[in-house]
């Protein structure tokens, strides 16, 4: 089943994936307090709703196998994932045996890792690529919920998981977790994506009025207000993000959408999952390691302290132009890097499983 490409979702997907990587960053620069930023971590059920919603609209109501299923999003996920895993176990390991720890430390995590179970309680932290983790929940979440699809179609099972994953989270547990509980925070927000996709396929009658259209962009950005800076609904900022979704896509003439579809936002889109995916290389191994050792030989003065922050109090910078130039360069040199990681990797291996796999299938067919 064919959907034409929503412009609009990509420019989210590139914005998610910028404010990810600049919560992931520790600078002297106060552009890291606002609000939004210091709340980035958020944006991660935001790709979960997303992809809640793309994943429904192009496999779960197409009819088709499983074995197309997985072997596409495996195709688009795991190649990169595992090369960024081993980048990191190389890392780890030299960090290891420089400090005289056992390298057979990280075997449990390495394995949890491998088999992509980092997200579902059985480590006591995050190892390696860190947000990797998502990934983990995202592919297992993917197959579970197939199934739960092919076995049981009713929508309101669906909805009373959805709605017993938005208690879990708003009255047991924190939305902000990981390595504990990320399985069910992808399935909370990745049914909310499927559940979004389902009540806009009844068909929603909408009219592109002026009014209607200034409205929607109007409660768009109350939502990203409560969801950034009200604190108080977190719990529920999938349920919101699938509200957003709602009215982008019933919406699409909205100023909002028009603004998310630019050319530029497009782009970061298209390579959100490669910025996601090397960021923390680049601020949270790189920069983290190397500005301090430079700084240290060379006498300079762009390192400060800060017991309450990131990377155990690393700050990139002494003062606010500096920890912006940092900033800067940061970002620059993570779309940069993420770029070349997507056209030299990301896509050519996506690429590579799709045509030896289509390429199997059309044999097959003809034989």
């Amino acid at each position: 089943m064919k959907i034409d490409r929503i412009l609009c979702f990509d420019g989210l997907r590139g914005i998610a994936a910028i404010f990810v990587a600049l919560y992931h960053f520790s600078s002297s620069s106060s552009f890291l307090d606002f609000a939004p930023i210091k709340n980035g971590w958020l944006m991660v059920d935001l790709f979960f709703v997303l992809s809640g919603f793309v994943i429904d609209r192009t496999y779960y109501q197409s009819g088709g196998s499983f074995r197309t299923f997985l072997i596409s999003r495996a195709g688009r996920m795991l190649p990169l994932y595992f090369f960024v895993l081993l980048t990191f176990l190389f890392i780890d390991g030299v960090v290891h045996i420089s400090r005289g720890v056992d390298v057979a430390d990280l075997a449990d995590a390495l394995v949890a890792n491998v088999f992509l179970l980092q997200s579902f309680g059985l480590l006591d932290s995050l190892w390696f690529y860190g947000p990797s983790w998502s990934i983990s929940a995202e592919i297992w979440i993917n197959i579970i919920v197939f199934f739960l699809f092919y076995f049981a179609a009713s929508r309101w099972l669906f909805l009373s998981i959805l709605l017993a994953c938005a208690l879990f989270f708003y009255f047991v547990t924190e939305l902000h977790t990981s390595y504990e509980f990320g399985g069910i925070r992808c399935l909370y927000g990745f049914l909310v994506g499927v559940f979004v996709s389902r009540i806009l396929l009844q068909g929603v009658s909408v009219s592109a009025s002026t009014k209607k259209l200034i409205f929607v962009d109007f409660v768009l950005l109350v939502f990203c207000y409560i969801v950034f800076f009200g604190g108080y609904f977190v719990a529920l900022a999938p349920l919101f993000f699938g509200v957003m979704i709602f009215l982008l896509v019933a919406f699409g003439n909205s100023f909002v959408a028009r603004f998310l579809s630019t050319e530029f936002l497009v782009f970061l889109g298209k390579i959100s999952f490669s910025v996601y995916m090397t960021h923390y290389l680049v601020g949270g191994r790189i920069m983290r390691v190397g500005v301090p050792y430079l700084n240290e030989k060379l006498g300079l003065d762009l390192v400060g302290y800060n017991p309450d922050g990131k990377w155990n109090g690393v700050v990139l910078g002494n003062g606010e132009l500096q920890g912006a130039l940092f900033v800067a360069f940061y970002l620059l040199v993570v779309v940069l890097l993420a770029t070349m990681v997507f056209k030299y990797i990301e896509m050519p291996c996506y690429k590579f499983v799709k045509e030896r796999y289509f390429g199997v299938v059309r044999r097959e067919k003809s034989s």
